[in-house]
């Protein structure tokens, strides 16, 4: 009789649980530093002046899901900021996001992208994305609503274009 109870708990008597069984997933990776990795020489080699660095959000430690900086271009007078994101978000979160509009296939540097609009800035500021293994990464223009309306889309794809060497894959 004893052999027969030894038998039960070692095969693992107990309750059962029906259903799939799941892994817990991985955390993202957190997100490339724009703040602090993008080369000064890759910025200044785009036209974007390296000591108008403004930190938009970096997180002083722990995980984060998004790193934006912000610069100035170096040909005065400016008339608009380029802020350029980091982020775990891919690129099919942004294509499923309500809040944006004006979506449009492009492609940036060989790599498959896309320029977007908030609904609520679509006239003062334009945004270009594209996919990379931590999610994707993002420039955006914002015009300060002084002087001539630049072409901020096409600014940002401009600026992304000249970015993307110094961005990981």
């Amino acid at each position: 009789m004893l052999g027969a109870g030894a038998l039960l708990l070692a095969a693992g008597c107990g309750t059962t649980e029906t259903g799939t069984p799941t892994t817990a997933a991985a955390p993202p990776p957190d997100p490339f530093n724009v703040c602090e990795d993008l080369p000064d020489a890759a910025l200044a080699t785009t036209g974007l002046n390296p000591a108008t660095k403004s930190t938009v959000t970096n997180a002083p430690s722990g995980p984060t899901s998004w790193i934006v900086c912000a610069w100035e271009p170096t040909q005065p007078p400016a008339t608009y900021r380029v802020e350029v994101y980091s982020t775990s978000h891919t690129m099919d979160e942004t294509r499923k996001n309500e809040n944006l509009t004006d979506l449009t296939e492009v492609e940036i540097a060989g790599r498959q992208g896309l320029t977007f609009k908030e609904t609520n800035t679509a006239d003062t500021r334009c945004r270009a994305a594209f996919g990379a293994e931590q999610g994707s990464f993002i420039v955006s223009t914002a015009w300060f609503e002084t002087g001539a309306k630049p072409d901020l889309c096409g600014l940002a794809v401009q600026y992304l274009t000249d970015l993307e060497p110094a961005l990981p894959a």
